[in-house]
């Protein structure tokens, strides 16, 4: 077993963007800027970052509807296919507050987002104005497979392969966390599917409620995440703030979720005590220890996202699981 963990280890590198930065915080006490926030301050701060694009939406091409944005499918100018999650109106746009308050909304998903790049986060491409009650869309690829649940249920064939998916959403989740982003609301609904020629990549979505680690004041509102893969210490608080290892949690949930092909899931659902059910196809033993140490209620016993992943590949490879020690065990 060691000699598999050391080359696991040696052949899994995650990529690191050494030019990250977050082009909006207040340097002189990191927190993000309260003032300024107007249409034309987001242009001048994000014009050499974030192309701008020019789109008409059209009621027709609405996917998604929430309280807080609407998703649509679209072109641009250009003829290029995208995604534009439009950000609902917080109040009356007629008045400042308000339109202030939308813009901050917009820049600090906009600034957490924008220096993503990595294989498994869906690339931000820009963002667009627009009338009535949205104001602000930000605009990424289309992807005609859709998340993660809806592929799987579409696809049941061996090269719909979920535990390798889910190695792709760790180091996906892994790059966040080496970042400082907390992503807050991972489910299976906010995991895309594209293909390529190796087979499908899932790729991380929608940083409405992420954070970013040190940096005060960034959440773009009041609650996080979605009821059900939310960890304990969130339930049970609801001033708690999400850390990496409430993302953990988090994805062991989703982890869950793919495995059962469940569009929904019991907010009763006692993750930290459940029993291996063994009647869930894929979702083998090995697999399953992993997911029972991410819902530990201790969170320093957590296993990093990186263990996660490495984890994976060593059942993948072995069909055997490392032990609870070395998944807590930091890189």
């Amino acid at each position: 077993m060691k000699s598999v963990v050391q080359q696991v280890l040696r052949t899994s590198p995650l990529p690191i963007n050494n030019s990250f930065v977050f082009p909006v915080m207040d340097n002189r006490n990191g927190s993000f800027p309260r003032s300024g926030n107007s249409v034309a301050d987001m242009r001048q701060r994000y014009k050499k970052d974030v192309r701008k694009f020019d789109i008409n939406l059209s009621t027709e091409r609405l996917i998604f509807a929430s309280p807080y944005s609407n998703v649509y499918r679209t072109s641009t100018t250009r003829h290029e296919d995208v995604c534009v999650k439009a950000l609902r109106a917080l109040g009356d746009l007629s008045r400042k507050e308000s339109r202030d308050k939308q813009i901050t909304q917009v820049m600090r998903e906009m600034t957490t987002w924008v220096n993503l790049r990595h294989t498994n986060i869906l690339p931000l491409l820009g963002y667009c104005e627009l009338p009535g009650e949205h104001f602000i869309g930000l605009v990424s690829e289309w992807k005609q497979e859709g998340h993660i649940l809806r592929y799987i249920g579409s696809n049941p064939n061996p090269e719909a392969d979920k535990l390798s998916l889910l190695i792709g959403c760790a180091n996906g989740l892994s790059y966040l966390h080496n970042h400082n982003v907390v992503h807050s609301d991972l489910k299976c609904q906010n995991v895309l599917i594209t293909l390529s020629s190796t087979g499908p990549i899932p790729l991380i979505c929608d940083f409405g409620t992420s954070r970013i680690i040190g940096m005060r004041g960034y959440t773009t509102r009041s609650s996080w995440g979605t009821q059900g893969f939310l960890a304990p210490e969130l339930e049970e608080d609801v001033q708690g703030t999400p850390t990496r290892a409430s993302d953990v949690w988090s994805f062991a949930v989703m982890a869950y979720q793919l495995f059962t092909e469940r569009e929904y899931l019991s907010r009763n659902e006692r993750f930290g005590s459940k029993e291996y059910p063994g009647d869930v196809r894929g979702l083998t033993p090995e697999i399953w220890n992993v997911l029972t140490a991410c819902w530990c209620r201790l969170q320093h016993e957590r296993p990093p996202a990186d263990r996660i992943s490495q984890a994976f590949r060593i059942v993948q490879e072995t069909g055997t699981a490392p032990g609870r020690d070395w998944l807590i065990m930091r890189s």
